[in-house]
């Protein structure tokens, strides 16, 4: 085997590794036990809260891809996060967010408009969870927060924009006209050169009602968060939930792993155990919202089993989806 190929593939496996690690190292038999011991009617609950959390999030993708000019409704939306959900079972981090774009492609949309709706919702969605993880951070390591340390990089960006303006308007269009043209091809030079008019096309009040719905998601993420933490009698505020989350949504993006396999335990044993709370209530809490996590994905395989978009007949071609964006649409 190629051995870029090797380390590719091994580096996907870190968080599956720590994951292993994590559950040989603790007593499994108590963790199940704390896991099945909520009562049934909460579990009801915790799947119930996907559903709000799934339509929130479907809303703002469609609010997007409507001001792309792109058909694409409501429910459609949701059925193409579930399979993307299902898609993430066997792709690392969260590319397998990219199956959106032949759910897209499949019903008429022109491939880089649908590209570029995945790009915008996925950076309206982590404005708000990497917002509050950012401030997590500071506030877990003492980063002071005095006048220099926020002067200074401020600075540094209001400094690195002028510079950028004056390059843009003197030095960018006599030296680089040519490279430009030759960029300008495909869907990657689509993308980079008109996202400009794009965002201008979806308009500010469609970009703020998309991110008022990413809040939304969030907060019905962190609500769910706070049931099962009530439901396993874990003494732990909302707000240090809300952080943990946000957290965990940050570094589970990384694609490390599967399924936030080893991250998310990881992130969870830091995070709750600055309050007290034990290893195997951890990872009993950690399984459960694993164990959820799976309600999307099995609607998504009932939804590619009537439709199937897309074949996967082997993980290089899965690479492929996640490289270029690219899968074969069946007719």
């Amino acid at each position: 085997m190629d051995k870029r190929l090797f380390v590719k593939h091994a580096i996907r496996l870190i968080g599956v590794a720590w994951f292993i690690y994590i559950m040989i190292q603790i007593d499994l038999q108590s963790v199940f036990f704390f896991a099945l011991s909520i009562d049934p009617i909460f579990t009801v609950i915790l799947i119930a809260l996907m559903i709000p959390i799934l339509f929130l999030k479907g809303a703002r993708w469609q609010v997007i891809s409507r001001g792309l000019n792109l058909r694409l409704s409501t429910v459609e939306a949701v059925d193409a996060l579930c399979l993307a959900q299902m898609t993430n079972l066997i792709v690392p981090g969260s590319l397998g967010d990219f199956v959106r774009v032949p759910y897209l492609t499949s019903r008429g949309n022109p491939t880089d408009q649908s590209i570029l709706s995945l790009f915008i919702d996925a950076t309206i969605s982590v404005i708000v969870p990497y917002t509050v993880a950012v401030l997590a951070i500071i506030e877990i390591f003492n980063i002071p927060l005095e006048w220099d340390t926020i002067i200074i990089p401020a600075i540094w960006i209001l400094g690195g924009y002028v510079v950028f303006k004056i390059i843009r308007s003197t030095i960018w269009p006599w030296f680089l006209e040519a490279r430009i043209q030759k960029l300008n091809t495909g869907i990657s030079g689509e993308l980079l050169f008109t996202l400009r008019d794009n965002l201008k096309k979806i308009g500010k009040k469609r970009l703020a009602v998309s991110l008022l719905l990413s809040l939304g998601s969030w907060l019905f993420y962190t609500l769910q968060w706070f049931v099962l933490a009530y439901a396993m009698n874990l003494e732990i505020t909302w707000f240090h939930l809300a952080i943990s989350f946000s957290v965990v949504l940050m570094l589970t993006a990384i694609p490390i792993t599967i399924l936030g396999l080893g991250i998310r335990e990881g992130v969870l044993i830091f995070m709750f155990g600055l309050v007290g709370i034990d290893t195997v209530r951890i990872i009993s809490f950690s399984l459960i919202l694993l164990s959820i996590s799976f309600v999307p994905s099995a609607i998504g395989f009932i939804s590619w089993a009537k439709d199937p978009i897309f074949e996967f007949d082997s993980i290089s071609e899965q690479d492929k989806l996640t490289e270029d964006c690219t899968v074969e649409i069946k007719e």
